[in-house]
């Protein structure tokens, strides 16, 4: 995990920030409440994307947040 300020300077961690670091920056300043970003890319998640497949609402945490499945 690497930890970035808002200028997108490494401030924790070894890994060079993701290339999408730039847009979250723009997110922090548009909107004051942001209170984190987490980027990652699960095993699972990327397996769904690669096969182009949704994920399948199968818990009452995902439907409280999607309304459905992940596309």
């Amino acid at each position: 995990m690497v930890v970035v300020d808002l200028e997108g300077r490494v401030v924790e961690g070894t890994h060079k920030p993701s290339s999408d670091t730039p847009t979250h920056i723009v997110l922090y300043r548009a909107f004051e409440r942001i209170g984190g970003i987490v980027h990652t890319h699960s095993r699972h998640a990327t397996m769904f994307a690669q096969a182009r497949r949704e994920i399948p609402c199968l818990g009452t945490t995902h439907a409280d947040h999607f309304y459905g499945p992940v596309p």
